[in-house]
């Protein structure tokens, strides 16, 4: 990821010049006023000719981590060689240095990590001579070295304006109002006895579409007494499904907290609140046979009229709860209807220009009825000119996708990144981060990529209100899905679809964005590819994968398990800027946190309240 690795070295050499304490980079200033330079002379170019920087990506983004890497090893040598003297505490404080201390103070390796830097700057400089011959021979040549060392970088132009519309409306379904009418007479009509309806079919053909508007429909809400949505995923919890359950039954039970009681406790709890009520309880998303058993046997059969919804790619899955209960396949939209989903997607409730309606027919129809690829396609036609020549464009590029019989609409979803800004390409990718089906909240993701120094420095807005923009922007392209909204409309936690989730991860794979880890590849991967990697994502995993991991040069880690115990040793992540471990339950705080001394984000869960944790 170019942009990202540009965007994060630039931010550290602001700070290193901006300030006059790090004796190890006296001598450097002009080398590293240049570097900085050179860096935001790239960086407006990947924003500003994104389609030219295409085969530069790579070796831009190499350099510039590499760049970054040595920068900020030199400054961790210099910071820690105060606590060694007396600074206290790993901490930087306000001194004032010798030019000649340096000789003095810094050991040999920190010589010759000072020796590397000048070659990196060579290999940035000799990349910024080859976009300046590019940018010449398109006549928008500019010197990296009139750019001004203050002025923040202009906001591009392909924001989008966030919305006003506050109402969070559940998705229409358009060409499945069959579907619909025959869920929902299946949920409140029939036999009295316990029904099960199972909806099966591929990734993105709106299973869980189908599910939601079932589930909100205002008469099924008045129908039932009490009602559950729970996301099973492929790796999914137990735990968490019991907490779904829980949160149902707060009107009848308010004191109940799930997070204080056992597993037992919350299944009985459960039982007693869901026996003699009509219940409608919704298992979206499912993989295993297993997760039913899971859950069967606390849900009671009381002959009233409950209905359990069944949401799963798998025939056999969908079969399982209940073989003589017909299942529901959904099929893929005919041209019409694709039509139809793609024009109310782009307009809205206004009118296709009619010199667009035949290329718009060939986008549709070369999306092979999957919604979600008309979707994600109708977020790509928003952002360009409402014009004949954008939209034959857009139809050539889809059409090259659908060419490719293998994973035809990974290539189809795959162009949504290809037309993304690159300003917005690490925060989408970053959505990968989190576990499937993982509801993401706003007010952290916010600091989170602020912390990673994705947002761009503005005079007109703060960095909040520019991540929010972000987001709004990812949204109104079709690839983030809201979940919840504030009072004041703005958006309070999100999600991503499973499909566009997959596209994340296989691009920042192919980026050398985030290495996504589990337990049982640890062995396998970890050891070679780590040291190319500055981001670590453990969804499922024990504590013991940081024991197992010695990484110089990673500066993010994110783990999502539940559990008590701290990584024991952080020795391994001295770069370390981001450590997310909110599921971590700390007694008491590890005081190798101070000797992160880039650290800017850490989360976890206090043991008990009065926790003592050190001010700086």
């Amino acid at each position: 990821m170019a942009y990202a690795a540009v965007a994060s070295v630039s931010e550290t050499l602001s700070l290193i010049l901006n300030h006059h304490q790090y004796a190890v980079f006296l001598d450097q200033k002009r080398r590293l006023r240049s570097l900085h330079q050179h860096l935001k002379f790239l960086r407006a170019f990947l924003e500003d000719f994104p389609d030219k920087a295409i085969h530069l990506e790579g070796r831009i983004r190499d350099a510039a981590t590499e760049a970054e890497d040595i920068i900020e090893h030199l400054l961790s040598e210099e910071i820690r060689s105060w606590s060694s003297t007396g600074g206290g505490g790993g901490r930087p404080r306000t001194v004032h240095p010798s030019p000649h201390r340096t000789a003095n103070s810094i050991s040999r390796r920190l010589q010759k990590m000072c020796q590397q830097l000048p070659k990196a700057a060579e290999v940035v400089g000799s990349i910024v001579e080859e976009v300046m011959g590019i940018k010449n021979s398109l006549g928008a040549v500019q010197d990296p070295q009139v750019l001004t060392h203050s002025s923040p970088p202009t906001t591009s132009s392909t924001a989008l304006v966030p919305t006003k519309k506050y109402d969070q409306k559940i998705d229409a379904m358009v060409g499945f109002e069959e579907d619909l009418l025959a869920t929902k007479t299946r949920l409140y009509g029939g036999s009295s006895k316990l029904e099960f309806i199972p909806i099966y079919g591929m990734g993105g053909i709106g299973k869980t579409t189908l599910a939601r508007n079932a589930y909100g429909d205002s008469l099924i809400v008045e129908h039932f007494d009490i009602r559950a949505w729970l996301t099973v995923s492929q790796d999914y919890s137990v735990q968490q499904m019991l907490f779904a359950l829980v949160d149902s039954i707060k009107p009848f039970n308010e004191k109940f907290d799930g997070e204080k009681h056992s597993y037992e406790q919350m299944s009985e709890q459960v039982y007693k609140s869901f026996k003699g009520r009509r219940y409608l309880v919704v298992l979206d998303d499912m993989w295993s046979t297993k997760a039913w058993d899971d859950v069967r046997r606390i849900l009671p059969d009381d002959s009233n009229g409950s209905r359990i919804i069944i949401t799963t790619r798998l025939q056999d899955v969908a079969a399982y709860a209940d073989s003589s209960s017909p299942l529901h396949e959904m099929r893929f939209m005919d041209v019409d209807q694709s039509w139809i989903l793609l024009r109310q997607k782009v307009f809205n409730e206004q009118h296709c220009p009619a010199e667009l309606e035949s290329t718009g027919m060939m986008i549709a129809r070369s999306c092979k009825g999957l919604p979600l690829a008309i979707v994600v396609i109708a977020g790509i036609l928003k952002t360009v000119s409402q014009t004949q020549a954008s939209w034959e464009d857009i139809a050539k590029k889809v059409n090259l996708a659908v060419s490719a019989k293998d994973e035809q609409f990974g290539r189809i979803l795959s162009l949504s990144y290809t037309h993304l800004p690159h300003h917005l390409r690490p925060c989408f990718l970053y959505m990968g981060c989190f576990p499937e089906d993982y509801e993401i909240h706003v007010s952290k993701l916010v600091q989170l990529w602020m912390a990673e120094g994705f947002m761009k420095p503005s005079v007109s807005k703060s960095f909040e209100e520019g991540a929010e923009e972000y987001l709004e922007d990812l949204v109104k392209r079709s690839l983030v899905l809201v979940n919840r909204r504030k009072s004041n409309g703005k958006i309070k936690s999100c999600s991503v679809h499973d499909l566009v989730r997959d596209l994340c991860i296989r691009k920042a794979r192919e980026e050398k964005f985030v290495l996504y880890a589990l337990d049982r590849y640890v062995d396998r991967i970890l050891p070679k590819p780590i040291k190319d990697q500055h981001r670590l994502s453990i969804p499922r995993s024990t504590m013991l994968l940081f024991q197992n991991i010695f990484t110089p040069t990673i500066r993010t880690a994110l783990y999502f398990q539940h559990c008590r115990l701290f990584p024991s040793s952080l020795k391994g992540f001295r770069l370390l800027r981001v450590l997310d471990a909110q599921k971590v339950t700390v007694m008491k705080f590890p005081a190798e946190v101070l000797e992160l001394f880039h650290l800017r984000y850490l989360a976890f869960t206090r043991g008990y309240d009065d926790l003592c944790i050190p001010a700086s």
